[in-house]
């Protein structure tokens, strides 16, 4: 049976790191969503835990992009490279591709 506790607007996030399965972060988030009325869904993406590494990262973003993530945030020591990559793949508007820090 559907959860009819939220009918509004979702929005679909994820975390992309190595070792961050312990991460407060998606709970912050889905609670703030919740009381905005927004069904926040944040998802954790180990990088560890799927065996996964730095040649996986176009094919792991390509996913993302195709499954509706509407934002990754990424914890991955070379930021540089997936910001570049991001900037060239046409996976999403240039303007929409952010960088705070680059490692």
């Amino acid at each position: 049976m559907p959860n009819k506790e939220f009918i509004g607007p979702s929005c679909l996030v994820g975390l992309i790191g190595d070792g961050i399965m312990k991460s407060r972060t998606p709970g912050m988030h889905m609670r703030e969503g919740k009381h905005q009325g927004i069904r926040h869904i944040y998802n954790l993406i180990d990088t560890g835990v799927l065996g996964l590494g730095q040649k996986d990262l176009p094919d792991l973003l390509t996913a993302a992009v195709r499954m509706g993530y509407k934002a990754l945030t990424s914890l991955i020591l070379s930021s540089r490279r997936l910001f570049h990559y991001l900037m060239n793949c046409h996976l999403m508007p240039r303007h929409l591709v952010r960088s705070t820090r680059l490692s």
